[in-house]
């Protein structure tokens, strides 16, 4: 036996050795074909060392490589991934046990399997009957506090590690970004993987000077334009609406999975905004209508150019509704009933009753964020001596480095960061806004961001982050941008 089989072999027996010691993993036997043997007298064949040395997992299937017969597992329960071989001896079966091709198994798919442990060889396959899967999910949202995944009303327990498989390659929960459509699959209610069937990737807005304050609409995001803007987006052919000051315009796009495409809006300074007519239809009567904080009449439709307003409705003894919405045709109708703020209930329900008592046609309402027109804004300087190869960039972030006589606790500053330390001397993007050069720090805003790292002939690469509502830093190392 070769050196590399001897290693391979160590390895498989150090795997199977944990199995039976798995807290929560469903193993479940896969039959050994029945045979019939002849008492030779041998004691230590190939074949009986074989059989004796046989074990069965739960596993998630990482990677099959049709090419070289290799298959890449995962244990479902202790995130420990090996490969093993395969031939045209292996079986491989769907759920209902029906025969099915090694090319049918698919990545992200969760199966029992049954494996030689002397020969690091997969004798078969099973995926397994207990498997559920989620397709075509869009109304999401993970909890990495709790370890939740929400899927509509639906909850399903996450894994310290969920397998996210995306254009072939693996990742994690954080490789996900809002406007991703996944696959979820899982045993019981433990969600174990999410393979992405429609991603994002990134829309490089150039030309923007003249547009600065004003809006960019494209997918379902609306945003304030700032100088450097990388928007993620979800992958597709969308018109990028670009409105200020009367002025603006739309352009096609076409967004491609986990690649940057760039844009030049500069030509749209020249272009006249289109005039959109709005049906304010309001509950109560009496009550006010104010647009971008101006008293509004609103017996006859309003004419607003195409673009984004801030839309407040104030009645004596009522909630208010404060949201933005976006025109952007010729006619539109808003709905809004009012609700009694006798009502008794935390104010989560009541932002949830509230946009349950509007409904609109010809424009979409986006929640108001505290201070829209800053919400992404931190203060602004240029790097400490902890970076000098990033001295010469202007940036919004600030790094706090002990070397310096700053101090790098929240402690000392009265407010929290978020760092971003690696991949070093890389672009750094919050939701889309420029922030800096890495190493760098950022306020800490609490909720769910889009970190986004950009460098000249590397990969574009984004990551979604919930941070904490704590006066405490969070600090992130992410992996090294890969070279295009």
């Amino acid at each position: 036996m070769s050196l590399k089989s001897v290693k391979k072999l160590l390895l498989i027996i150090s795997i199977i050795i944990s199995i039976p010691l798995l807290s929560g993993c469903r193993q479940k036997s896969v039959p050994a074909p029945v045979t019939e043997k002849k008492d030779t007298g041998a004691s230590s064949s190939d074949d009986d060392i074989s059989e004796k040395l046989e074990a069965v997992d739960t596993v998630i299937v990482v990677d099959v490589n049709t090419a070289d017969s290799l298959i890449i597992l995962q244990n479902s329960a202790t995130g420990t991934r090996y490969e093993l071989s395969y031939d045209g001896r292996t079986e491989f079966f769907d759920k209902y046990g029906q025969a099915v091709a090694a090319m049918q198994i698919a990545a992200g798919d969760i199966a029992d399997i049954r494996l030689s442990v002397h020969s690091g060889y997969l004798k078969s396959l099973q995926i397994s009957a207990d498997t559920f899967a989620l397709k075509n999910v869009k109304n999401y949202s993970f909890n990495p506090y709790k370890h939740m995944l929400s899927v509509g009303s639906d909850n399903y327990r996450l894994p310290d590690r969920l397998v996210v498989i995306s254009s072939g390659q693996v990742g994690d929960v954080s490789d996900i970004c809002e406007g991703d459509i996944l696959t979820i699959r899982g045993i019981d209610r433990r969600a174990l993987t999410a393979t992405v069937e429609s991603g994002h990737g990134y829309l490089k807005i150039r030309g923007e000077e003249s547009f600065v304050g004003g809006w960019a609409e494209i997918a379902d995001l609306i945003v304030p334009v700032r100088e450097g803007m990388l928007l993620t987006v979800p992958e597709g052919t969308y018109d990028l609406r670009i409105t200020y000051k009367g002025k603006g315009g739309t352009v096609g796009v076409t967004v491609e999975r986990d690649k940057e495409t760039s844009v030049d809006i500069s030509p749209l300074k020249d272009e006249l905004l289109q005039m959109g007519s709005v049906r304010f239809d309001i509950t109560p009567a009496n009550a006010k209508l104010y647009i971008n904080n101006e008293e509004t009449e609103y017996i006859l439709p309003v004419e607003l150019e195409y673009g984004v307003y801030r839309v407040r409705v104030e009645a004596a003894g009522y909630l208010t509704f404060d949201r933005n919405i976006s025109v952007g045709k010729k006619e539109a109708d808003l709905k809004i009933e009012l609700e009694s703020d006798s009502t008794k209930e935390d104010s989560s329900s009541s932002s949830e009753r509230k946009d349950e008592s509007s409904s609109a046609s010809g424009f979409t309402q986006i929640p108001v964020t505290p201070d829209i027109s800053s919400a992404s804004s931190t203060s602004s300087s240029s790097m400490g001596p902890s970076s000098s190869s990033s001295s010469d960039y202007s940036q919004e972030g600030t790094y706090y480095d002990d070397k310096s006589g700053s101090s790098s606790s929240s402690e000392g500053r009265g407010e929290a960061y978020l760092f971003v330390n690696e991949p070093y001397d890389v672009e750094v993007y919050l939701d889309g806004s420029y922030k800096g050069i890495s190493p760098i720090g950022i306020r800490k805003e609490p909720g769910t961001h889009v970190i986004t790292l950009r460098r000249d002939g590397y990969v574009t690469k984004s990551y979604t982050v919930t941070l904490s509502d704590n006066n405490e830093d969070e600090n992130f190392d992410f992996r090294e941008l890969k070279e295009e």
